[in-house]
């Protein structure tokens, strides 16, 4: 009802104004210190951050889900050749357990942030409205899901690297495995918005 009162109302003005000259409005924007931009970031930091725990279902999908894959692609790729032990650097699919792990973080950083901001589509609306910053707002997402993104990267290597029995990688890993969760949420944001 309220939409329909709405356009009535906008065609109503819209024909009563064909005759006059158009009015043109210019919307300034609210000129904001420094101090008042750090405060509306970590506002923004913090508000994701609460809307994130808050879904029990997604936390739950982020904490279990990045080391139950790392359990399932240790033990199917941990493999030692006949009648000897099982050593990292004598297992042919190292290879394969690489490039699987970064297949699965783009796939874990895009399904994070899939409905990031299509859930949030009212508020994004009303700060619009309000002339605030998007550049915030995405900044603030991106450093969330980075935090995110950085758990699940650390509970999928520890479980996948106690399988595997690695040593001595864990800094180039977690670089080759962030900057793929990375490219995930962003392609996931993209697909979002």
């Amino acid at each position: 009802r309220y939409k329909r009162k709405m356009l009535f109302e906008i065609i109503s003005k819209d024909n009563s104004q064909d005759s006059a000259e158009p009015i043109t409005r210019k919307i300034r924007r609210k000129t904001i210190s420094l101090l008042g931009r750090i405060k509306l970031f970590l506002l923004y930091i913090r508000r994701n951050f609460q809307l994130k725990a808050r879904n029990k279902t997604n936390m739950m999908i982020t904490f279990f889900e990045a080391p139950i894959l790392g359990l399932i692609v240790g033990f199917i790729l941990r493999l030692a050749p006949e009648a000897e032990k099982y050593s990292y650097y004598r297992n042919t699919n190292i290879g394969v357990y690489i490039f699987v792990s970064i297949i699965i973080f783009i796939f874990l950083g895009m399904s994070s942030s899939i409905q990031e901001i299509l859930e949030e589509r009212r508020m994004i609306v009303r700060e619009k409205m309000m002339n605030m910053r998007t550049t915030h707002y995405l900044g603030a997402k991106i450093i969330i899901l980075s935090l995110f993104a950085m758990l699940q990267i650390i509970l999928y290597y520890v479980v996948s690297a106690s399988i595997l029995d690695m040593r001595g990688i864990l800094l180039p890993s977690m670089a080759y495995y962030f900057a793929s969760s990375v490219i995930g949420f962003s392609m996931g944001l993209f697909i979002s918005s």
